[in-house]
């Protein structure tokens, strides 16, 4: 199970379109005309990654499809995530071409899961997909604050930009950060290059960031492109929350720590 919070925070990056359980495709110029036992699968909205907030079914429609539906056939599926349920073969009746397929899963509130469901080598059709890759986020309901937070950064500043944030509703003291660093661009006339629409959790009850895995700090310099922060350790104190860490580049590839960067969140009134 990857839990997508136990680091302090954590920038989220949505990732939309197909992808497939492996990058390896061969074709072979001589192909026979598709049978009725081959097939190949699709989403029902054609995306590969979804976001499931508490109070939805924990249901997921998979396509099965053939381009040869002129006599009945039984296709076999699999799945690689004991946490999804896939039936493992799906019936189609003469003329069939096009079958619906629900796929449950169990997953607890604020974590994460790739699943990869596979058609068995003699139903796949050479010229469709025969596998999908598909990520699954049970997310928090966030309940955003009526007033902005404060948000204080020692190595761009300026003191106390207004930044939108919200609470989980399932998790009192888990925070969502919004764009935290689009007033700190605006303030400072710095380069509006960097993303403007991504979001950063934090959460003080971890106490500590030795482990923390770096997140994108939402700015991009001139000279060195994404700037990322790593946390050291966080605190809080009434409604203020303090973040000490660095600001880091990559360089030859490599994560580089370049200055200290620290955070202040000052909480709004409930």
């Amino acid at each position: 199970m990857k839990k997508i919070f136990h680091f302090a925070f954590l920038a989220m990056v949505v990732v939309a379109g197909f992808t497939s359980c492996t990058d390896d495709y061969s074709y072979d110029p001589a192909v026979k005309d598709a049978t009725s036992n081959q097939a190949f699968l699709n989403t029902a909205d054609g995306e590969s990654s979804y976001t499931y907030l508490p109070d939805m079914e924990q249901k997921l429609t998979i396509k099965v499809g053939r381009p040869d539906s002129t006599q009945a056939a039984t296709i076999t599926l699999s799945c690689d995530n004991s946490k999804f349920k896939v039936p493992s073969t799906v019936s189609f009746a003469a003329g069939e071409g096009t079958k619906t397929v629900d796929m449950t899963f169990d997953m607890e509130i604020g974590t994460s899961q790739d699943v990869c469901i596979v058609l068995a080598p003699e139903n796949a059709y050479q010229y469709g997909v025969d596998s999908l890759r598909i990520s699954i986020l049970r997310d928090y309901t966030w309940v955003k604050f009526k007033d902005k937070a404060l948000f204080t950064n020692s190595y761009f500043g300026p003191e106390n930009a207004p930044i939108v944030i919200a609470q989980a509703k399932e998790k009192p003291g888990l925070y969502k950060l919004y764009s935290p660093f689009h007033s700190v661009v605006a303030e400072n006339n710095l380069d509006e290059a960097g993303e403007n629409d991504y979001e950063i959790l934090v959460d003080p009850s971890l106490k500590k960031g030795g482990a923390f895995a770096t997140a994108y700090s939402g700015y991009v310099d001139k000279k060195y492109g994404k700037t990322y922060h790593y946390c050291k350790s966080i605190s809080q104190e009434d409604n203020v929350i303090t973040m000490k860490g660095y600001l880091c580049i990559i360089e030859d590839g490599q994560l580089t720590p370049g200055w200290y960067d620290d955070w202040t969140i000052t909480l709004p009134d409930e």
